[in-house]
Formats: C-alpha cells, structure tokens, sequence
C-alpha cells in the first residue's frame, strides 16, 4: 500500500506526501526526498516480513522437536533446591493432619525429616494404624521423589490420637513413633508398594503404652500378621 505521510526534510513534521512545501517550516519537497521516503517505508515493511517469517520458522522446528527429547532436556536442568524453611513448609501442605515438621541435620551429613502427625477423626485400635500407614506411605513418596529436598537420610512419623478420658475431655495423646530409613525408600517402586509393604520397611518403633495397644490390634487381625509380619515383629520386639 502506497505511503500517505512522509516527514518533512528540515522541521521532521508529517507532510502529504503530494505537498510541494511543508505546511509547518515552507521547505520545498522535490521529488527525490518523495522516492527516499518510499523506499525507506519498503525497506521497513520487508524487515517486518522477514523478522515475522524468521519466528514462524522457529515455532515450526520447536514443535517437530519429538517429546521424549523435550523431557530429556527438562530432566537435565538441575532442580532448585529448597532451603531448609521452604522444605518444611512445603512437607507440612502434603496432609492437613501433619501438625508441625522438623528438619534437623544430622550427624552422618543428612537430614532428618520428623512428621508430627494428628489424626483428628474417630479411630479404632485395629484400623488407626492401617489407614496411617496409608498417609506415611503417600508423604514418605513425595519426599524422596521430591529432588529439590536433599540428603534426606531419615523420616520419623510421631503420631498422636485423640483419646478421651473418664470424665469426658479429649486430649491428643502421643501414641508412637516409627522410623524409616530414606536409603531403603529409595528402592521402592512406589506404583507396586502397599500399606502393608511400606510397614515392613519400618527400621524401629517407640511405642507408649496405647500405641503398644494399637499395635497388638492390628497384628491380631489375620491379613495384618501375614503381610506385615515383618513390621509386627520389629514393631513388638522391645
């Protein structure tokens, strides 16, 4: 499309490009600064052209690029890891019944992770400790899987339970602690691991007295004993 304005040679205002003088300043426009005015505007729409042509070529290669070599190139950008602060604020968003974390160092170099759990709902002896296995299990995974939380060398679940007393008040008991090492987690293949499985991998227990109850009550029932018989024996070893 043919140019309408050109600048004006002397005062640089907007002219008509069919003015014989600019309206603004009275400089004469010949025809030669019309043809140089024109073939400035050419050159500007051709470079347009040549820039919107160069980034449509770009998007054409980037989406022939298969898949499998876009993930490959994701996975070898290393993962930012957290702070200390940040992994545990981030542990304590992987279950609303998580009511604090600790992150301390340790002495071999590594972390450990401490989970301060609650359950909050009613409970009996024989499914407390099934249907908490069942949480551990889900955040112990998100854990090790997560790699921007490093040298995790040890995960704790302290677990208290409402209990109510004689007169009525319900209080939040500490029940027991189980304690897993990290190195183990690392060789689960976590798509194929049950309740049951993840109980096994249990490296020692710290039971109170009710948490013994609970223990006894799971490992009575007979699907508990046969397949965390592992878990049982360690659990009640004392």
């Amino acid at each position: 499309m043919a140019i309408k304005m050109i600048p004006c040679p002397t005062c640089k205002k907007k002219i008509s490009v069919e003015a014989q003088t600019c309206p603004h300043c009275g400089q004469p426009i010949d025809d030669t600064h019309r043809e140089k005015e024109r073939q400035k505007a050419k050159a500007g729409k051709m470079g347009c052209l040549v820039l919107l042509a160069i980034i449509f070529a770009i998007i054409i290669l980037i989406a022939l690029i298969p898949d499998d070599k876009k993930e490959a190139t994701v996975a070898q950008q290393p993962p930012k890891q957290l702070t200390d602060e940040q992994a545990v604020a981030w542990i304590k968003k992987l279950d609303r019944r998580i009511m604090d974390v600790d992150y301390p160092l340790m002495q071999s170099g590594g972390h450990l992770v401490r989970v301060y759990y609650s359950e909050k709902d009613a409970w009996n002896e024989s499914s407390f400790l099934f249907s908490s296995s069942g949480v551990f299990k889900k955040i112990s995974e998100s854990i090790i899987n997560n790699t921007a939380i490093p040298d995790v060398d040890y995960l704790t679940f302290l677990l208290k339970a409402p209990v109510v007393d004689k007169y009525g008040n319900t209080t939040q008991e500490k029940v027991m602690q189980l304690h897993f090492s990290a190195a183990e987690l690392r060789k689960v293949n976590w798509d194929n691991f049950t309740n049951w499985d993840f109980l096994n991998l249990l490296d020692k227990a710290d039971l109170q007295p009710l948490g013994i109850k609970i223990v006894r009550a799971f490992c009575s029932e007979e699907d508990n004993e046969k397949y965390s018989r592992e878990f049982c024996i360690r659990a009640l070893s004392r």
